[in-house]
């Protein structure tokens, strides 16, 4: 089962992610909202029974930055990794940093996030060749330091990888997550800037 629980630690998969949840420090979507700590601590148990090492993660930007890390974070569970990253030139290196981390496989690809059909294919790859995802974040972000009367271009371009990447990849992902039927989660990254 896909468990929405994760928006309550969603950035606490980094380096701190067991430091985090046993201090009880959790990450709210809403700093103002009341939260009943036996649930929310039953909603990050069950999320992170997603976290072994016979999950299927599926990261995009993973080529650098957050991606990168959370995959290599993601890899000392011992899970397959699938690192999707625009930057091909760069993702045999991160293949090697993470089998050294300790993933079980990495399956390294350049579909652009931005090409739903792209993704829907490289879906059906994941499936055939690890049964499936159980993990899926949508972290690829960029910002060209376009400005609000930039070409219209480099708009389409900010818009197709950080809204249409979320959306393309929640879209190709998640209904086989559910379908799957195993504890799983989804985290969507992404920031001011991009």
């Amino acid at each position: 089962m896909v468990r929405t629980g994760a928006r309550h630690f969603a950035y606490c998969l980094g380096d701190c992610v067991d430091r985090r949840i046993d201090r009880g420090i959790y990450c709210l979507p809403n700093a103002h909202q009341s939260v009943d700590r036996n649930n929310l601590q039953l909603d990050i148990a069950m999320t992170l029974t997603a976290l072994n090492q016979n999950s299927v993660a599926v990261v995009t930007g993973a080529a650098a930055g957050i991606g990168l890390a959370i995959s290599k974070r993601l890899a000392t569970y011992g899970m397959t990794l699938v690192c999707l990253d625009k930057q091909a030139d760069r993702l045999d290196a991160v293949g090697d940093a993470l089998m050294a981390a300790g993933a079980r496989e990495v399956f390294t690809s350049s579909a652009n996030v931005s090409d739903f059909d792209a993704l829907i294919d490289l879906e059906r790859i994941v499936a055939d060749k690890f049964g499936g995802t159980d993990i899926l974040i949508n972290n690829a972000g960029i910002q060209p330091g376009s400005t609000m009367f930039g070409p219209m271009d480099e708009w389409l371009n900010v818009l197709g990888t950080n809204l249409w990447g979320v959306i393309n990849g929640t879209k190709a992902f998640v209904p086989g997550m559910i379908k799957r039927g195993r504890p799983g989660i989804v985290v969507n990254t992404g920031s001011k800037q991009g």
